[in-house]
């Protein structure tokens, strides 16, 4: 069980250090909205492979679905910033995040047959967060359930409980910038 616990641990950190998932997102709730959803995304996965008790063999399994999850961080992040895209640009990234929700969430998921522009009219909310969670709520799918909803029904809510609201990174740049910032 130890094991478990430190590969639950070290996926939610490699969210949490990953600096790249949330540059750009000077909106503070928009960037803690979307960490927690993919720290809670990470550490599902890692938990996914508590029958596997070789370490190498258990990251080789999550792997896929970690990078997926990366991904699709990085699309709705991207997304979320959209200001002025070229039209080619928004579908290559609409692209790219269905491609990465299908691995994360499996063969049961499906888009929304009108994915593309759905994304166009969130992509007219002039505010980063609403733009953000209305991209995950049109998603759907939490982690936690066997099964994630279709995207076309009503999405669960991806906002995490209040008391898991404020994950703090953890590597050496978050922490020089918390003490900058005087936290």
């Amino acid at each position: 069980m130890a094991n478990l616990e430190a590969r639950i641990r070290m996926a939610a950190e490699s969210i949490l250090d990953n600096e790249a998932l949330r540059s750009g997102l000077n909106d503070e709730e928009a960037a803690r909205v979307l960490l927690n959803w993919g720290v809670s995304w990470a550490k599902t996965l890692a938990g996914q492979t508590a029958d596997i008790e070789d370490d190498e063999q258990a990251d080789e399994a999550a792997y896929p679905r970690l990078r997926a999850l990366r991904g699709l961080m990085t699309a709705l992040k991207d997304l979320s910033l959209a200001e002025d895209w070229p039209v080619e640009t928004m579908q290559e990234t609409v692209q790219s995040l269905t491609e990465h929700a299908g691995t994360l969430y499996g063969q049961t998921w499906q888009p929304p047959a009108d994915l593309e522009q759905q994304v166009r009219h969130i992509l007219q909310t002039a505010d980063v967060r609403t733009r953000l969670k209305m991209l995950l709520d049109l998603l759907g799918g939490l982690p936690g359930s066997d099964i994630p909803p279709q995207a076309n029904q009503s999405p669960a809510p991806t906002a995490p409980a209040k008391e898991e609201m404020t994950p703090q990174p953890q590597g050496l740049l978050a922490r020089l910038f918390r003490r900058w910032r005087g936290e």
